[in-house]
């Protein structure tokens, strides 16, 4: 019989412990805040920062020089806006 659920991640998630400063921290909820939960939608630190990764990553591959500032907001703003949709 086959399993029923959500299918596989093809690239699975690692659980990834990071400090920040508490400015930044704060600052980060702030931004993803739902008023909803009074908390950041669930999934939306990690989907910024991995966002934000994957483009150092690629620009430090590339050698390019600085990443782009409007790229960043634009994942920040989809993850914003998607948030307050649901």
């Amino acid at each position: 019989m086959a399993k029923t659920g959500r299918p596989r991640h093809i690239d699975p998630p690692v659980e990834v412990h990071i400090s920040l400063p508490q400015s930044l921290a704060v600052t980060l909820d702030l931004l993803l805040h739902s008023p909803v939960t009074g908390k950041p939608k669930v999934g939306a630190r990690s989907q910024l920062l991995t966002a934000l990764l994957e483009d150092f990553i690629q620009a430090y591959s590339t050698k390019q020089a600085t990443i782009s500032t409007e790229r960043t907001f634009s994942i920040l703003y989809s993850i914003i806006h998607n948030h307050y949709r649901a």
